[in-house]
């Protein structure tokens, strides 16, 4: 698949087949990621893949305990702004469950270490080289995984 084919048409997937995925699928994948840029090539990003279904419920339920005591109890808080503005039906987004959003076959924790390259970049916070190395590595599996027909 052509690139620009890939950055145009890929788009976010919310909700998941449980069924397993080859293993040279998700190396491909994981290349991917491991192939992303970071700041001065610090390489700041780490993966963890966790294939249980166990292990990826418990780290669900440990993701919606954090959801809730952000405050925000129902996910369409998120997209009221985008509905509001028009943007939600632009985009395509719709409203998912947040039950539905870890049923996938694999999870991919991205963590990113910011002693590798954590400096803020001027007059940004929360921002940080390690972050952003993070970022494309997400963007690229994303994309890894469109090409590839699984995501």
């Amino acid at each position: 698949m052509d690139m620009l084919e890939c950055i145009e048409n890929r788009r976010s997937i919310r909700v998941y087949r449980d069924t397993p995925l080859p293993d040279d699928v998700l190396k491909k994948i994981l290349d991917a990621g491991r192939w992303s840029p970071s700041g001065a090539n610090s390489q700041p990003v780490e993966l963890v893949v966790v294939k249980d279904k166990a292990d990826r419920e418990k780290i669900r339920k440990m993701v919606l305990e954090v959801w809730n005591m952000s405050g925000i109890d129902d996910l369409n808080t998120l997209f009221g702004v985008m509905k509001k503005s028009g943007s939600m039906e632009k985009s395509g987004a719709t409203v998912v469950p947040w039950d539905e959003y870890y049923n996938a076959p694999v999870m991919i924790i991205v963590a990113s270490d910011e002693d590798k390259r954590g400096q803020e970049y001027e007059h940004i916070t929360y921002y940080t080289m390690s972050s952003d190395a993070g970022a494309a590595t997400v963007q690229n599996m994303m994309l890894g995984a469109y090409a590839l027909g699984v995501g």
